[in-house]
């Protein structure tokens, strides 16, 4: 997504906040980004953020845990 229009790869709109004469969106702090626009960039990364939560652990990592664990046990 274009953050400076708020369109979505696809050329939608997405939900962000739009600007207002000069550019600036209200409600600015001193890191240049509105608490809207704040808001909806926190949505997005946790959105992002639970889709590979929920993905499954690959087995090569399950193994070497169990390794691990092993390796850790016989000391």
């Amino acid at each position: 997504m274009d953050l400076s229009t708020g369109n979505s790869s696809d050329g939608t709109m997405d939900d962000a906040p739009s600007s207002v004469a000069g550019g600036k969106t209200p409600k600015e702090d001193q890191s240049g980004l509105s608490s809207d626009l704040q808001a909806h960039i926190g949505r997005q990364l946790r959105a992002s953020f639970d889709e590979v939560a929920r993905e499954p652990i690959p087995d090569r990592f399950l193994q070497l845990l169990k390794d691990l664990e092993e390796s850790g046990s016989k000391k």
